[in-house]
């Protein structure tokens, strides 16, 4: 798929705060983040991430390697607008790549490689991660997991069918009439979607997602779904030990499973074997897991005695009801109005938190409370040792960007969202498309964040969001209160502007 570029996406879990969040939540060491430090992204696309973690940590210096030459171009251009002097790309082959061209690594992540590569990469990326991830070191892998990605695999092999002749090429006009033809058929009830309801949801959504993306989910020459024991015993040969998987959301859906099968889970005292029966129970269709250089380590309690919490938004501005990932938080049940309202005016320690007597909970529930709103984004964790001072002051028009969000608005995609990143909290935004025109207009300095100014901006990007009825003015002024009530807040209490 050398000859359709990956999407310029950028990954929040792959980033060095939300692993050292996920290390500490489960109990583990991680690389320290206080000093500079080393990360390598093997596969790293257009270079957006390691580019996000290069703007967030001026002191580390960051890699990305990648086999296709135009990836590695566009990485090095961003790279350069947003005035980077610590990110190196390089267009490398990892079969036959000398690990020696790197220093010793505090941080190898690969984010859509592993299930998708032949053999000979797989251990040229092996090789490297056991020459250059320093004792200690973290390695991040993401990849298609079984049992759920046997429906994806249907979907890929239909899609394929489905091509004319199974040619790749065209694939702008050829693969979303694949697309619509399996969406004609799950809409009228074919029995495969209905036994299916992963593909179902897929082929369901498929029209609002990037054809770069499902080329290169589907249609990659190389497509194997692994468990993850298959994983965690490859790795073992590299000095790896599992550790974590890294999606939190992970950790609160097994919680919900019914009684009966957690009991029964619990029967299974191997951590990897326990993993590969949640996957069976929760019908898993992607793994993203936490790797550690050592031969074994104890897993303690909660090390979180060196995070703050802040709040994303103003305490007004946090919805009733708030959801991400499957997890539905209501954000009125005790003790989070008490958690909420103590956060309200200051970023608080882990340690302060848990000595707050009013909220009636200790501090292991106190940290499962934390982890859930932190899935939701009410709540952030902050980089270690750090304190977020709240801006009182609102966002003046005019106001400039960090240099990464300033390129990342530069080369946006009209139609899509825009991820920033919030240097005071370690992590990214997505920005959705509507609110992308809304801030620029806000920014702008030569308009105002009205109807007519929303209209200069839209019409500078050829982009509509209102149609043409006659309530355009009216749904233009709602989208703009709630911009200002909602995310104008946000992006302030993130600190993402200078």
């Amino acid at each position: 798929m050398l000859d359709v570029p990956y999407p310029d996406f950028l990954c929040g879990l792959q980033l060095p705060e939300h692993l050292k969040y996920v290390c500490s939540v489960a109990g583990l060491p991680s690389p320290d983040l206080s000093g500079g430090f080393t990360y390598c992204d093997l596969g790293c696309g257009q270079g957006r991430t390691a580019s996000a973690i290069a703007a967030l940590h001026p002191d580390a210096q960051v890699w990305g390697l990648d086999l296709s030459v135009d990836h590695i171009l566009a990485a090095r251009a961003f790279a350069e607008r947003a005035t980077l002097k610590n990110a190196i790309f390089m267009a490398v082959d990892l079969a036959n790549f000398d690990p020696l061209s790197l220093p010793p690594l505090d941080f190898i992540s690969m984010h859509g490689v592993w299930a998708w590569v032949p053999e000979q990469v797989r251990e040229g990326i092996l090789n490297l991660v056991t020459q250059r991830l320093k004792p200690g070191g973290l390695c991040y892998v993401s990849y298609n997991a079984m049992p759920g990605a046997v429906s994806l695999g249907a979907i890929r092999r239909m899609c394929l069918d489905l091509l004319e002749d199974g040619q790749t090429e065209n694939l702008g006009v050829l693969l979303p009439q694949a697309l619509n033809q399996l969406r004609s058929l799950s809409q009228a009830d074919g029995l495969f979607f209905q036994k299916h309801p992963v593909a179902e949801q897929v082929i369901a959504t498929a029209d609002k997602a990037d054809l770069r993306y499902m080329a290169h989910e589907y249609l990659a020459d190389k497509w194997e779904p692994m468990s993850i024991k298959q994983v965690a015993d490859t790795m073992r040969g590299a000095g790896l030990t599992w550790a974590s998987s890294c999606i939190l959301a992970h950790r609160l859906h097994a919680e919900g499973l019914p009684p009966q099968l957690l009991q029964e889970i619990d029967r299974e005292k191997d951590r990897i074997r326990r993993e590969v029966l949640f996957d069976i129970c929760l019908n898993r269709q992607f793994r993203a897991d936490i790797f550690l250089k050592a031969d074994d380590f104890t897993t303690k309690e909660r090390m979180l005695e060196n995070f703050h919490f802040a709040l994303t938004t103003t305490r007004q501005a946090v919805p009733q009801r708030a959801v991400s990932e499957g997890i539905e938080i209501d954000t009125g049940l005790a003790p989070i109005p008490l958690i909420l309202d103590a956060l309200a005016d200051e970023s608080l320690s882990f340690m302060q938190l848990s000595k707050k007597a009013s909220f009636g909970i200790d501090a292991a529930d106190l940290a499962e409370v934390l982890m859930a709103l932190v899935v939701v984004d009410v709540i952030r964790p902050l980089p270690t040792g750090s304190i977020v001072n709240y801006a009182k002051k609102p966002i003046s028009p005019g106001a400039d960007l960090h240099p990464f969000n300033k390129a990342a608005l530069a080369t946006k995609h009209p139609g899509q969202p825009v991820t920033m990143i919030a240097p005071a909290f370690g992590g990214i935004v997505s920005i959705p498309p509507l609110d992308v025109a809304l801030l620029e207009t806000h920014l702008a300095k030569d308009r105002f964040l009205d109807v007519s100014g929303l209209y200069a901006t839209l019409a500078e990007s050829g982009m509509s969001f209102f149609g043409s009825s006659n309530d355009m003015a009216k749904k233009a002024q709602s989208a703009i209160a709630r911009f200002k009530l909602e995310t104008l807040p946000k992006l302030q209490r993130l600190g993402m502007l200078n």
